[in-house]
């Protein structure tokens, strides 16, 4: 399978599947949920759709609130397409920004622990002349 069909194929699911998440997924306003990525498989036969939610406390609930329509959603999405496989979706949370966020942190406290250990350090400045 050639890799730009099957970034077409993430492309379209990507767009699509966040645009009906709106239309057709009643979630409260304090709640926002993006497509993040879409993985196809070579095949065609799977597609995993990658969520972000926040707040991340929401992420479990949210998650089985589209499970339970996914079915409805995969119809509705694939109901004019002219594709012979229809991918089966599957939904992930996507935790990059958690990560992302985790390693942030990880580096200040790195930063702060060496500009401490800086101020500290026993070296004598040489007198200006």
């Amino acid at each position: 399978m050639s890799a730009q069909r099957l970034d077409k194929m993430n492309t379209f699911i990507q767009k699509s599947f966040s645009s009906l998440l709106k239309k057709e997924i009643d979630l409260p306003l304090d709640i926002f949920c993006t497509v993040t990525k879409v993985d196809t498989s070579s095949d065609f036969r799977y597609s995993s759709i990658f969520l972000s939610i926040y707040p991340e406390s929401k992420t479990g609930s949210v998650l089985t609130r589209i499970r339970k329509s996914l079915p409805r959603l995969q119809k509705i999405l694939f109901t004019h397409s002219a594709l012979r496989i229809v991918p089966k979706l599957q939904l992930f949370p996507d935790s990059t920004e958690r990560k992302a966020d985790t390693v942030e942190h990880l580096l200040n406290d790195i930063r702060k622990e060496r500009l401490s250990s800086y101020d500290e350090s026993p070296i004598k400045k040489a007198p200006l002349a």
